[in-house]
């Protein structure tokens, strides 16, 4: 069977990765294509042979598309997935699917009976090297220190050297100024109307390039119950600390000109070291490394399995992956969309506690958080209290064990 698929955004992202790896797979078709840029529209239908659309609401009605893919800006994730949802399309969706809480939570309740597939493009957590340290990762009980980094130059630098990329320049100026507007409302609903533009940034950056990072991170060790935070140099630098009790984990964001990509996790335990390492997924089939130390107490070995992987993983989260079952295969996956309900919770909260200069702390399985001297004040959604600045977890909520053993934080919400 093919799956005809229709792609709504054909910026740098769908020409690098998307597009091309769709074409690549003959169990696939690229059947139609939507884009605010006509000549961007007609270049990638001339390319790929498919169908335009003059909008993306056109694409998703059309009959002969069983899944969307959406890669347009962020803030237009929220509108598209409800569109396509009651169009009852398979859905593929960059991160984040919104870019707060409150657009997340009605969505996460229409997805709970939602007869089709939506999936949530968290690549990193799909490349054979993670899944294999998710194997071989000891109990949490055995976990002494963890480093999360996103050291990154961003992609322009390498998208310049290695793929060409088709830069519209006919996108009418009015949708490029109702998108930033659109943008700058929903961040600053969320850190303040007030907020300082570094703030907003910071936010921006917690949502995109650290969404990759802290999905993964909470896939190997579970919710973490407090953590501090502070951000520099306009929003561009970022530092977490996360606690997990016995160990903490320090997430590091810096995003500057040099020309390098330091993306991984590094996990210490007392006579292990476990190393994973992504780069730029803007060139294809660089290598994701996994490296595993062992320390006796007279020799060190290292080893993985694979050490390099070259299979980029947007091929393992997009192919075949979302939509497996319309292959006749069976597929399991956890449902993505409540997860990004705890990412933005903690977005938000790291975001205010760095906004405060002070770091922050916040009693995740409680009804705490502190930010400065003030305190957080609770919030209604739906005529239901909740504390945005949480991981909207159940207040009280036990640690429950890992399939490793040992302690983890509270359990992601029900798919």
């Amino acid at each position: 069977m093919t799956i005809r698929v229709g792609l709504i955004g054909l910026g740098e992202v769908a020409q690098l990765m998307h597009l091309p790896l769709l074409a690549d797979d003959a169990r696939y078709k690229i059947a139609a294509i939507s884009d605010v840029s006509p000549s961007l529209t007609a270049h990638i239908a001339q390319r790929y042979g498919a169908r335009t659309h003059a909008n993306a609401e056109a694409l998703i009605d059309d009959k002969n598309v069983d899944a969307v893919f959406i890669l347009t800006p962020d803030h237009l994730h929220a509108d598209l997935l409800a569109r396509a949802m009651d169009a009852g399309k398979h859905v593929f969706i960059e991160k984040p699917v919104c870019l707060n809480v409150e657009q997340l939570l009605p969505l996460i309740e229409r997805g709970r009976g939602y007869a089709k597939t939506i999936f949530v493009g968290y690549m990193r957590r799909f490349a054979r090297p993670f899944l294999e340290l998710k194997k071989r990762l000891p109990a949490l009980s055995e976990v002494q220190h963890v480093r999360v980094r996103d050291l990154i130059c961003e992609a322009p630098f390498f998208v310049a050297q290695t793929r060409p990329v088709f830069k519209p320049t006919d996108v009418p100026p009015a949708v490029i100024d109702e998108g930033r507007a659109r943008t700058q409302a929903m961040l600053r609903a969320v850190v303040g109307a007030d907020a300082p533009a570094a703030v907003v940034r910071g936010y921006q950056v917690l949502t995109g390039l650290s969404s990759h990072s802290f999905s993964a991170m909470r896939e190997l060790l579970g919710t973490p119950k407090v953590f501090a935070a502070r951000q520099c140099n306009g929003g561009e630098a970022i530092a977490v600390l996360f606690d997990y009790g016995h160990f903490t984990a320090v997430y590091e964001a810096v995003t500057n000109h040099v020309a390098r990509f330091d993306s991984g996790i590094d996990v210490l335990c007392d006579r292990a070291m476990f190393k994973i390492n992504y780069d730029t997924p803007y060139i294809r089939h660089l290598p994701t490394r996994l490296e595993i130390t062992r320390s006796g107490d007279r020799e060190t070995t290292t080893d993985g399995h694979p050490v390099l992987w070259y299979r980029t993983p947007f091929r393992s989260i997009g192919l075949p992956h979302p939509f497996a079952l319309l292959l006749g295969r069976r597929y399991t996956h956890r449902k993505a969309a409540p997860r990004d309900r705890y990412h933005l919770g903690a977005v938000r909260a790291v975001t205010k506690g760095a906004a405060a200069g002070l770091g922050m702390r916040g009693r995740l399985n409680g009804d705490q958080y502190q930010s400065g001297k003030s305190r957080d004040t609770p919030e209604t959604h739906g005529g239901r209290p909740h504390r945005p600045a949480v991981w909207l977890i159940a207040k009280n909520q036990a640690p429950i064990t890992g399939p490793r053993g040992g302690k983890r934080g509270p359990p992601d919400p029900p798919a």
